[in-house]
């Protein structure tokens, strides 16, 4: 069990850290936008996710918690801008931490457009 830095915030093992998510996604209703508070951590934790960059495939308008439409848990969905359509991809918290890597991370990350007001 080692420790896992997200955002700037230290967390003694990845258990503790899907906790600190969870969280989250239990302050929320479905299909409700995330405060910008926690909007940066998020995204820093979408980074981690192995698809990151093919979900974010434009700009990152919002972050949203929803159930998933196939597992029917709760979990956080990036909604993108795409031509005038929107479209919303679901992302799990444990897929993110599985696939915990810094150096993905801070490259995927690098890659992903977000609308300014929301960093």
């Amino acid at each position: 069990m080692s420790a896992v830095r997200i955002n700037g915030k230290h967390f003694k093992t990845k258990e503790y850290a899907e906790g600190y998510f969870n969280l989250i996604l239990r302050q929320y209703e479905e299909y409700e936008s995330i405060n910008q508070s926690y909007f940066e951590d998020v995204l820093c934790l979408f980074a981690h996710h192995p698809e990151a960059t093919e979900k974010a495939h434009t700009t990152i308008v919002d972050i949203l918690c929803v159930k998933h439409p196939e597992y029917k848990t709760k979990c956080f969905a990036i909604k993108v801008e795409d031509e005038s359509v929107l479209d919303i991809n679901t992302f799990s918290v444990r897929k993110c931490l599985t696939n915990f890597n810094y150096y993905k991370a801070d490259e995927r990350l690098s890659k992903l457009a977000v609308k300014k007001e929301k960093i």
